[in-house]
């Protein structure tokens, strides 16, 4: 796979003209399998009877055997649910997680960095975090390494108004920035403008809800916010008022750094390298059955989590940009989850030649490729 060719120094996104539901916190849904749906979600329970399809399409039969306890993990994602999550979707509507021994809680977050801390802090076995931010943590006493590499050429970016000149990371110098206070777009803008020969902080920094993005910029109070590349919601909503949003992956700025992966603590790593196994291998093959098929994906993930997106056309437009994500040159050519060792050297180099890092690391003490095959 070569690189992403999403990847242009300033992008136009034009979605669908669909109605939009701003996305509500989500309570944490406990997932073996296709399960109901808890009113939290504000959404109908999920079929209770009918086979689910695996990966290859052929109908999986219901259990008959006795029920095996299973190992109950939490899992904390880095946002509230998306296509950017829909390999542990599907890991568990298909039955991967069951499959492992597995019983999987998938709980929403508001950031990488929160993200990181609740693992780090022995709440959650397992989350979904970007790279930089981890390699931030790590250097700040965190313990925890990345297990499998997802996004691995990042999916951070900024998201403004067309008809604003915004080119190059100068022209963010002195103006506010917003975006959610743990986003991974922050450490990822940061290198950025070091790479450009600005400070790190040469932007204002507002911290606002994801949910009130789009408004923001709509209304002027906000030129500029972090986003990702496979969230067209501000584009929708904005298209409905007739504005035009544009997009820059900040990975186009010239500091590419390792993106979001499957994350657990080092002190899993040492006492329960088995779980670590069972649960990287279900959520791999569940981000395998997800690119197969991604519309039964989608509807999976409509299944669980109804107010993920207006509608499942919108889902199938923001799906398009994410195997687009996968690998890196580096590491092209092999299976999802393996990384390349040269990333984290240019992820950690360009961290620590900005100052962003608090002490110098080594690749091994943030990632691990012991649980995937390259």
């Amino acid at each position: 796979m070569s690189r992403p060719a999403v990847h242009r120094d300033r992008r136009s996104i034009e979605p669908s003209p669909r109605p939009h539901r701003a996305a509500r916190a989500i309570a944490a849904i406990l997932i073996t399998g296709l399960v109901a749906v808890t009113s939290a979600c504000g959404g109908a329970a999920s079929p209770a009877a009918g086979p689910a399809a695996n990966a290859s399409g052929t109908a999986r039969a219901s259990a008959t055997a006795a029920p095996v306890a299973k190992t109950k993990v939490k899992m904390m994602l880095d946002y509230l649910p998306s296509v950017g999550q829909l390999g542990f979707v599907e890991a568990a509507a298909l039955g991967y997680y069951a499959d492992a021994g597995l019983e999987v809680e998938l709980t929403p977050g508001r950031g990488s960095a929160p993200t990181l801390q609740f693992v780090g802090s022995d709440q959650a076995e397992f989350g979904y975090a970007d790279g930089a931010t981890l390699a931030v943590q790590v250097a700040a006493g965190v313990p925890v390494k990345m297990v499998a590499g997802i996004f691995q050429t990042g999916s951070n970016s900024i998201a403004f108004l067309c008809d604003r000149p915004v080119a190059k990371p100068a022209d963010l110098k002195g103006i506010s920035i917003g975006g959610p206070a743990g986003a991974a777009g922050w450490v990822a803008l940061g290198a950025a403008m070091e790479k450009a020969g600005l400070p790190a902080d040469a932007f204002k920094r507002v911290t606002v809800a994801t949910e009130a993005k789009a408004d923001a910029l709509f209304g002027g109070t906000l030129p500029v916010v972090t986003t990702t590349l496979y969230d067209l919601s501000i584009n929708v909503r904005l298209a409905e008022k007739g504005k035009k949003v544009c997009q820059i992956p900040i990975s186009d700025w010239g500091a590419p750094m390792m993106g979001q992966g499957i994350i657990t603590t080092d002190k899993i790593l040492k006492s329960n390298p088995d779980l670590v196994s069972r649960f990287v291998a279900a959520s791999l093959k569940g981000w395998d059955a997800a690119v197969a098929n991604p519309s039964r994906g989608i509807a999976d993930m409509f299944k669980l989590f109804p107010d993920a997106y207006a509608n499942p056309a919108q889902a199938e437009d923001c799906w398009k940009l994410v195997p687009q994500m996968f690998h890196t040159p580096a590491s092209t050519g092999t299976k999802l989850g393996w990384m390349a060792p040269e990333d984290w050297v240019s992820t950690l180099t360009i961290l620590q030649s900005g100052g962003i890092l608090q002490q110098p690391l080594k690749p091994e003490q943030v990632y691990t490729n012991q649980f995937v095959q390259r």
